[in-house]
């Protein structure tokens, strides 16, 4: 192996290495948190409005309730 391509080689793994360190902790969907709510208390929801875009399929999302 030659020292050039040994220096690219090298060179290669840190610049990887500083991307991995950049951009791991990046969220690119915000995850959901719920708020601290007596067990007691009945939460309403509403759904005010849904913007339907013509291609997308609207399917129904399965909700777990936990006490």
């Amino acid at each position: 192996m030659s020292i050039d391509r040994y220096t690219k080689v090298v060179l290669t793994v840190i610049a990887v290495c500083l991307v991995w360190i950049s951009v791991r902790d990046v969220r690119f969907v915000a995850t959901a948190q719920a708020g601290v709510v007596d067990q007691n208390q009945v939460v309403k929801v509403q759904i005010v409005s849904i913007d339907e875009a013509s291609t997308m399929r609207w399917e129904p999302l399965p909700v777990a309730i936990r006490r």
